[in-house]
């Protein structure tokens, strides 16, 4: 692509408007979210599906309350919605 080609999509704009270096960082971030997403979601279908123990999580299911969940979970779900944040 050209210097004098206008981008077609926000992110390609958004993409050309950072420095390299915020752009590696944010793509990290990104990636980590979404492992850590799919972790999350490994770990939920597990405990609720009653193939792991993790009482944690298994009240804060029954209370519907996710603050009773374990350290992990909150962790993971701490990356994920930290990402979603990213500018």
């Amino acid at each position: 692509m050209t210097t004098t080609q206008i981008p077609t999509t926000p992110v390609e704009a958004a993409v050309r408007a950072m420095p390299l270096e915020q752009a590696q960082e944010t793509a990290i971030a990104l990636w980590d979210a979404l492992h850590a997403s799919h972790e999350e979601l490994g770990h939920q279908q597990q405990v609720l599906g009653g193939w792991e123990d993790c009482p944690s999580c298994q009240a804060a299911n029954e209370e519907g309350d996710g603050s009773f969940c374990c350290d992990a979970s909150k962790a993971r779900q701490r990356i994920v919605r930290d990402a979603w944040r990213l500018r």
